[in-house]
């Protein structure tokens, strides 16, 4: 969302919970910050964890012109609960989608609303969609756990069940995304933020460990780019070293903007249109005790 690494932003102890007041501070442009003077409407729908102890570090705060999703990481599903408070907001206001809707569907619901109030020849949209799945607490409907019923294990079986119904959804998505005549020039970046947690049933075979973990399981990231004439190579893996924090200049340079100087990502976009070499050769990890599970601070991966 900024370009720059957690330990920067003061965002790289334990996440935000909603007992502990933590935020993303304002002195760091947000992407869609940066977008919005070259004409873009910005949207967002899902999770925001990056605060919410003042209005001024949520959404419609930060570049957003449209919110609805919620604040924390991990509400129920279908409840929008969290700890014992309810956590789903429209804009600045609670929100109560349809009883009983998987939060999935809201999702998605809302991402072809937006679409339909974009005008896709005249208008430039970001519409940032961070969804729920896969994440604690392991819940979908019926329908996606049944297509794995060979699957012993209650909770692996949901788990993959979640998997598909995010599928479904992304599917959706871009079918809506083509009928409304955006896919002429859009661009899709499907990505994770950190590799599956295994002690609730997910699996990164063959990397080794997971979520909290620094093994590559943990913190080799899958990602897809996808466009139908944007990219001038296309169905190839690319292996090159990409870090989340890339996507912030390379998505504004592709848009017409400048990135500040200073910040820590650095433009992809010849790596992923073309497949040439990274634009790094290097990144931190962190600049922290925190992780004592792994026995090392002032991490600096090289390429091999």
């Amino acid at each position: 969302m900024t370009g720059y690494y957690p330990f920067h932003t003061g965002l790289q102890h334990i996440a935000i919970l909603p007992d502990r007041a933590g935020y993303m501070p304002t002195k760091f442009p947000t992407l869609p910050e940066k977008l919005k003077p070259l004409g873009y409407s910005n949207h967002m729908v899902g999770k925001w964890h990056l605060g919410f102890c003042n209005w001024n570090y949520t959404p419609t705060y930060r570049g957003f012109d449209s919110f609805m999703g919620f604040y924390n990481g991990k509400e129920d599903y279908y409840t929008r609960m969290i700890a014992t408070g309810y956590d789903f907001r429209f804009n600045d206001s609670v929100y109560h989608p349809q009883e009983g809707e998987y939060s999935t569907n809201v999702i998605t619901n809302r991402a072809i609303e937006i679409m339909d109030s974009v005008d896709p020849v005249n208008d430039q949209l970001y519409l940032y969609l961070p969804f729920q799945s896969v994440h604690v607490p392991l819940q979908v409907p019926e329908r996606f756990e049944n297509i794995y019923s060979n699957i012993t294990t209650k909770d692996r079986r949901t788990y993959c069940g979640m998997v598909s119904a995010l599928d479904e959804a992304v599917g959706n998505i871009t079918s809506a995304l083509r009928d409304r005549g955006f896919m002429d020039n859009a661009l899709i970046v499907f990505t994770t933020d950190n590799g599956g947690p295994t002690y609730t049933y997910s699996n990164n075979l063959p990397l080794r460990g997971s979520k909290t973990t620094l093994w590559e399981g943990g913190t080799r990231g899958v990602a897809f780019v996808y466009s139908d004439n944007l990219l001038n190579k296309t169905g190839y893996t690319n292996n090159e070293m990409i870090h989340a924090v890339d996507w912030f200049p390379t998505l504004l340079k592709l848009a017409g903007g400048e990135p500040d100087a200073g910040i820590d990502g650095v433009n992809q976009w010849p790596t992923i249109s073309s497949g040439a070499p990274s634009a790094r050769s290097e990144f931190v990890y962190n600049i922290d005790e925190i992780f004592k599970n792994a026995g090392i601070s002032n991490i600096c991966i090289n390429k091999r």
